[in-house]
């Protein structure tokens, strides 16, 4: 990206790879829809060069996107809160504008529209940190005086008032009595009916009333809480498959992000489950290649401090998977984000498990199977292997031009 400097805009000199590499490819193509389908009823720059817009979805959003060191960033009042299609169609609409010749407003410090953008997505949850942490504490300390009896008869009282802390508690007691099948079955039944619910055509209230998902939440962190983590693995992976199928009814994600919250609780499960690490790493492999519509939170699973072993037997393994899936169909690697993301992967685990003479033979084959260069010039530049790199940029730029010719340019 060109150097700035005091008449140049940052914002027109992004590229469509920026927009993809900061949003994801399907947020990006959202983006361009709702751009498109001039979803952006206002936008305006701000004194500290952001963008402030307001986007019409299901409901009205406010997003503000950043942009410095030429990365982007944002933040949005969606059910998504960040990086999403709202910032990109801003983005797109302030580029249209900026070719067209038309001004772009730069709004004071006391803009009323940027303030409250502001206000709608940091709220005054900042402001009241503070004072939260102070309650917390002082709570803690009342509870902590309180005899046995007495926290029994707050909790009873309690139970009674909150639904969620109810179902909590009683599937506890379910949970005592070891009958754990009898708490996966419900969660499994709670499913299917939220569902169904969600993918019904006939479901007139759908953008008004999402499926509350609270209950499938509630019953994963007592069968956590309970010393049952291994039960919740094959949840997650029924979670994944099954909004895979009501996904398109889904359009400003508003369920995803309730199923991710339970996938959160899930990712808890596998740090604690009793399966050895590289079979963890695997099943975290498999839970991302499944996310084909962006809903998981960001998590540290693969900064965690496995041993170069450990490493290697998940590599091991992740080979032979990538090989089977050459022969037979698997949708798991069916599509080439998928197979890139698990050769990325693999990469990682032969350098951590200390591998390196296996890593630039993999990108080879890699870029001549799936078009992948860049991984492939990479790893060669980190290697020192600057000429191999040269002729490798070369030669995939003749083989994508013959494809793809935008893409080569």
């Amino acid at each position: 990206m060109p150097p700035e400097n005091k008449n140049s805009d940052p914002f027109e000199e992004l590229k469509w790879s920026d927009l993809q590499d900061w949003a994801g490819g399907k947020a990006t193509a959202k983006g361009i829809k709702y751009q498109e389908e001039e979803r952006v009823k206002e936008i305006k720059r701000t004194p500290e060069g952001s963008l402030v817009a307001l986007v019409e979805g299901t409901s009205d959003y406010f997003t503000e996107i950043f942009l410095k060191d030429g990365k982007l960033s944002s933040v949005c009042t969606c059910p998504v809160g960040h990086d999403c299609k709202h910032g990109v169609a801003a983005v797109l609409e302030y580029l249209e504008l900026a070719e067209q010749g038309e001004e772009v407003l730069i709004a004071s410090e006391e803009d009323p529209f940027v303030a409250r953008a502001r206000q709608e997505y940091t709220g005054d949850e900042i402001s009241a940190l503070g004072e939260e942490e102070s309650s917390a504490r002082a709570l803690r300390e009342y509870l902590q005086r309180l005899t046995r009896t007495e926290l029994i008869e707050i909790l009873v009282t309690f139970a009674e008032k909150d639904t969620g802390l109810g179902k909590y508690l009683k599937e506890r007691q379910t949970l005592s009595a070891e009958n754990v099948e009898e708490i996966v079955g419900e969660v499994y039944s709670e499913l299917d009916e939220l569902l169904e619910e969600a993918g019904d055509f006939e479901y007139a209230d759908y953008e008004m009333d999402v499926p509350d998902f609270l209950d499938v939440q509630v019953g994963l962190e007592s069968l956590l809480d309970s010393g049952h983590p291994d039960e919740l693995l094959d949840i997650g992976k029924e979670l994944m498959d099954r909004y895979e199928k009501i996904a398109d009814y889904d359009e400003e994600g508003e369920i995803g992000t309730k199923i991710s919250f339970c996938m959160d609780v899930v990712f808890k499960a596998l740090t604690r489950s009793s399966i050895p690490a590289h079979e963890k790493m695997l099943y975290m492999l498999e839970i991302e290649l499944r996310d084909n519509y962006n809903i998981l939170n960001e998590h540290g699973f693969w900064e965690k401090d496995f041993t170069p072993e450990e490493w290697r037997r998940f590599s091991e393994s992740l080979k032979i998977k990538l090989k089977e899936a050459e022969k037979t169909e698997n949708p798991l690697y069916d599509s080439l984000w998928q197979r890139d993301y698990a050769v990325d992967r693999l990469v990682y685990a032969l350098e951590k498990s200390g591998l390196f003479e296996e890593v630039i033979p993999l990108c080879e084959k890699e870029a001549k199977k799936t078009g992948n260069y860049i991984r492939l010039v990479r790893v060669l530049l980190d290697s020192g292997k600057r000429e191999k790199a040269e002729e490798w940029i070369y030669r995939g730029i003749k083989e994508t031009r013959e494809h793809e010719t935008e893409t080569a340019h």
